[in-house]
């Protein structure tokens, strides 16, 4: 599986198009970093695809594996430690 598109949709949200059919939104907020440059909106606004998954400048991406599944949950989600955004 492939994320195809990400369209900024404000702040710290994109919505997702995978190779499937599949469109989810999604807050990535949760899961950054209390230094991380996504923080900062005219850096997160640079996404894109690398014909697999999301990135940005410096090598910062996501496994398009976990995007999707928390487009599905309809959040953030980290492993044992339950939803951190709705």
């Amino acid at each position: 599986m492939r994320v195809l598109t990400a369209t900024f949709t404000g702040d710290s949200q994109l919505r997702l198009l995978f190779s499937d059919g599949f469109c989810g939104d999604i807050d990535l907020s949760p899961s950054f970093e209390s230094i991380d440059p996504l923080r900062d909106a005219d850096f997160f606004f640079q996404v894109s695809t690398n014909g697999l998954t999301i990135e940005w400048l410096g090598g910062i991406d996501y496994c398009q594996d976990t995007l999707r599944e928390w487009c599905e949950a309809g959040c953030v989600q980290r492993e044992g430690k339950g939803v951190l955004s709705s």
